[in-house]
Order: C-alpha cells, then structure tokens, then sequence
C-alpha cells in the first residue's frame, strides 16, 4: 500500500517536471519565433525577387515585340503614302502621261525592294476597246495587247505600269485583272469604298508565282458634284521581301540589324476574306517552336495592310542572363532557408545556455532590426493596445508618419473604417493566439490618402507584442475627393 507521503512527492516531482518544460518552452520560445519570421521574410523576398525577374524578362520581351510590329508598320504607311502621293497626281493634272507616271513611279520601286510593280488600272467597256487601244499606242506603248486574249463585256485593265522594259515579258501592263477573282474583288471593294484595299496573298503567276499582294488606291473624279470612280492605283508587293525589308529597317539603301529581335521568333498569318488564317512568314529562329520549345512568354498582336488583317505569334526566345537568370530566385530562396536554419541553430544552441541569454537576445535584436529595415514590407511591432514600439521606415514612409511621433501613435487609430478598428482590436486583444493572422485594411496616411494594405499578424511573445507585416505587393491607394 501507498503511503500519502510517497504520492506527495511524486506529485511533487511532476509538478517540477512540468515546471521545468514549460520555463524551456518559454526560454526557447524566441528562437522559433526567429526561425518563422525569417521564414516568412524568405518567402517575401523570394517572391518579390522572382517577380522582379520576371517583369524585367517582360519588358525585354515587350521591347523587341514592339521594335517588330512598329517597323512592320513604318513600311506599311510608307509604301500606302506612295500610293496616296501618286494618286494626287490625278487631283491636280487633267490627264496623269505615261512619262509623268513612270517618273513618278520609277524612284520608290528603285528604292524599296519590296514593291514589284506600281500600276493604274481602269475599267473598259468591250464596245471602248478600239478607241482604247489607239489612245495607248499614241501615249507611247507602240504594243500594247490585252492579256488574258479574248472578248469580255468589261475589263479591268492595266493601262500604264513600272517598271516596264520590253512587251514579251512584262505581261502586267494589258493584264486584265477581272479574270482573276482574289485580285478584282480587292478593286471592287476600294471602288465601292473610296478607301485603300489589299487582295488576298496569292501565287501570282504572270511573276514566276511569287507570294504577291495587290493594294488598290481609288481615283475619283468630280462631275456635277459627284464623285465618279476612273479607276485605282496598284501596288504590287512582293510578300516574302516586305517582311525581309521591314526588319532590316525599311529600305533598299538601309540593312539593319536590330539585337532585340533574337529574343523573340514569330510567325505571321493572313487573315483571308473568308476568315481562314494562313501562315505567310516565319522567322528565321522560328524552327525552336517546331522543336517543341516552351517559351516563357507569348502574344498576339494584329497589324494591317489597308484592310488585310495580318496576326503576329510571338513567342520568347532568349533573354540576358539565359535560364540561369530565371534560376537566381530559387537559388536566393535556397541560400536564404539555409541562412534561416543555420540562425535557428545558433540561437536554439545560446538559448539553450542561460549564461550567455544577453548576448544573445543583443545580437538578434541587432539582426532583427536590420532585417526590418531592409525588407520592402511594412513592418511594426505594437502591444496588445495598438500601441506603436517600433516600425521599419518602409512603414514610416508609406503612411507619412514622423519618426519622432512613433511612439504616440496607436495603429488602431490609423484604421480607416470604424468596423475594422473594432476588428483590428479584438485581434490585438486575443493574447492567447499563436497563429499568424492575414488581415486586410485600409489604412489612414498622415498626410493624404489611404492605402490598402494585407497585413500578417504575429504574436511575438505570448505576452505583451505583435508583428506586424504589410506586404508591399498587395498595396493599393485610394485617394479621396471632395465632393
């Protein structure tokens, strides 16, 4: 039998037990607290490092999508304003010569590769043709025929063209351009619209069946205040060379080479007038994406030619730095948990030595507050009243708050609503939470404005402080108006 002395002292000696537990608890409580915080810390900063990568990869590739599309469309406006100062020539002459167009028109072929042929085309009744003919050998094309051979109602012809050497071979002028459907229906639509059209790409076969477009520029001209159609200007480009020639920057007299472009390739679709896409060009780097590459980025981006509808695939290619740039986050994140854990050791083991809990509580606020005042968070520390001890000067600076004055203010009263100060303080006042909490607010600056922050709430000692952490990404500002 158990006498009562002997279950005294066993209680006696749990008690002690339990006793000593929880002054170890409570002694190395701070090195947990240390060793999450720094976690929490790494996380942050890992995040916004690795953000920060990827913006900068982002405006690299942003920077050479926009170099691509802008000088695609520099040579587009040139060669549509070579149409439109030609086709002032026909405003102000009463009839536009042969030698005046082939002046006009013989400097802009010679000085973009791209455009094959400049061209006028107009319509003719069959019952005209005669009278047609003989007005074209009088102006100087001693040969003139119409081609394809045959009698039509109407005919779409090219009367005068550059560049134009011999008859045998240019079989453009006299080209009826109605016995082609993809070329006419382009006419047509300038006719019926008054504005620049460009046909669909086609194989044109009378140029060795070269990927051409025709952009059609339409002439009127005012008869009894009325504006009647006497035909449409034609310039014939040639597909392949235009992309070529608008990224070597847009002339026969300019090659240049743009480093950007070889952080990108892409392809280019036509959109045709029965809504299929077809693939019209690729760049040179493009065989990655055949490979299966997975690029980091990629966009869409829609140009015109006159009404043709062209879509731009971008997809990323390289960048400075190569995959090992993309690697430094991790690498960061890595190091850091590291450095965490190798901290947490050194403080568990001091912690665990009574003697030297000074020098060690010295050194961490030492570290802790460095910390703090490096990260991009806003930091600050109060009592369960709401009462301000400490902010980092991210803190300070993003609510306007005077550095002297930090220990006057309470951050409930820095709540903007009622509801949430009523919130913000029964959170404060649960001194028997352990858990980080997240907690929206907006928050009341000093000086103008407010600014939502997410807040993560940290009871530092079970007794008397919190850690406060506002994370910068997540901050959006109000302003307020006078009504």
């Amino acid at each position: 039998m158990v006498n009562n002395t002997e279950i005294k002292a066993k209680i006696k000696t749990n008690s002690n037990k339990n006793g000593r537990k929880r002054d170890k608890i409570k002694r190395l409580l701070p090195s947990f607290l240390i060793l999450i915080l720094a976690l929490i810390i790494n996380y942050f900063l890992y995040d916004s490092f690795k953000e920060n990568i990827h913006n900068l990869r982002n405006i690299e590739f942003n920077k050479a999508t926009q170099s691509i599309q802008t000088r695609f469309i520099n040579l587009i406006s040139t060669e549509l304003g070579i149409l439109k100062s030609i086709g002032g020539l026909y405003n102000i002459l009463p009839q536009v010569t042969k030698d005046y167009f082939e002046i006009y028109g013989t400097v802009p072929l010679e000085t973009y590769k791209s455009i094959t042929s400049l061209s006028y085309i107009m319509p003719l009744e069959d019952r005209n043709v005669n009278t047609f003919l003989f007005d074209q050998y009088a102006i100087g094309y001693y040969y003139y025929e119409i081609y394809p051979e045959g009698r039509r109602k109407n005919y779409n012809l090219v009367q005068m063209m550059v560049p134009f050497t011999d008859y045998e071979n240019e079989r453009l002028l006299g080209y009826d351009i109605k016995t082609s459907e993809v070329i006419n229906s382009s006419f047509n639509k300038a006719k019926e619209t008054g504005e620049p059209a460009c046909s669909d790409f086609l194989n044109f076969e009378i140029h060795n069946n070269i990927l051409t477009a025709f952009i059609f520029y339409p002439i009127f001209e005012k008869k009894n205040n009325k504006k009647e159609f006497k035909g449409a200007l034609a310039l014939e480009i040639n597909i392949k060379k235009f992309f070529v020639e608008a990224l070597q920057g847009g002339s026969a007299f300019h090659d240049a080479t743009f480093p950007s472009d070889s952080k990108v390739y892409f392809k280019i679709s036509e959109k045709r007038s029965n809504g299929e896409l077809v693939n019209v060009f690729e760049s040179k780097n493009f065989d990655k994406y055949n490979k299966g590459d997975n690029p980091e980025f990629t966009e869409t981006e829609i140009i015109y030619i006159a009404d043709k509808q062209l879509e731009i695939e971008f997809y990323s290619n390289s960048f400075f730095g190569g995959d090992q740039q993309a690697l430094l986050p991790v690498i960061f994140l890595v190091l850091s948990l590291i450095f965490s854990f190798l901290l947490f050791g050194f403080v568990y083991s001091i912690l665990t030595t009574k003697a030297n809990l000074q020098k060690y509580t010295d050194k961490i606020s030492l570290s802790l507050k460095s910390i703090l005042e490096h990260t991009q968070d806003l930091v600050v520390t109060v009592d369960y009243s709401g009462n301000i001890i400490e902010g980092n000067k991210v803190f300070l600076h993003a609510l306007k708050i005077n550095h002297n004055e930090i220990e006057t203010e309470n951050i409930i009263a820095l709540v903007d609503s009622e509801k949430n100060k009523f919130e913000l303080s029964e959170l404060l006042s649960n001194k028997s939470s352990s858990v980080p909490i997240e907690k929206s607010l907006y928050m009341r600056k000093k000086i103008g404005g407010d600014l939502l922050v997410n807040w993560t709430i940290i009871s530092l000692d079970g007794e008397r402080h919190f850690l406060m952490i506002g994370s910068k990404s997540n901050i959006l500002y109000k302003y307020k108006t006078k009504s």
